[in-house]
């Protein structure tokens, strides 16, 4: 897949990557809108302590691709939409409606 990687301070790519594999009680989501925010914008002029490489993007939308073998995809909706955003260290994933914000969540 397409990637922005931030390689290092003030020093980003648009790099291919592997896929992703969902881990047990993982969800790959299918990204389809993706932000970078000032969090993101702090990491990459080295005003975050942070490990480099890494994929920003912790404000996203998108579609549930895959879960771990722990979750059959048959148990849901084709097109289940989902948006993130941190909670902690994990990503809070919503169930999201057609036209719904993160301000219905």
């Amino acid at each position: 897949m397409k990637a922005v990687v931030f390689e290092n301070v003030n020093r980003w790519s648009l790099s291919t990557v592997p896929d992703p594999r969902p881990g047990d009680g993982d969800v790959l989501v299918r990204i389809d809108t993706c932000g970078i925010c000032g969090t993101d914008r702090h990491i990459l002029h080295g005003e975050f302590a942070s490990t480099f490489p890494l994929i920003p993007g912790h404000k996203f939308a998108g579609t549930v691709a895959e879960l771990s073998h722990r979750f059959p995809l048959d148990r849901f909706e084709e097109a289940l939409k989902t948006f993130g955003r941190p909670d902690s260290y994990k990503i809070q994933l919503t169930v999201c409606s057609p036209g719904a914000t993160d301000a219905d969540r």
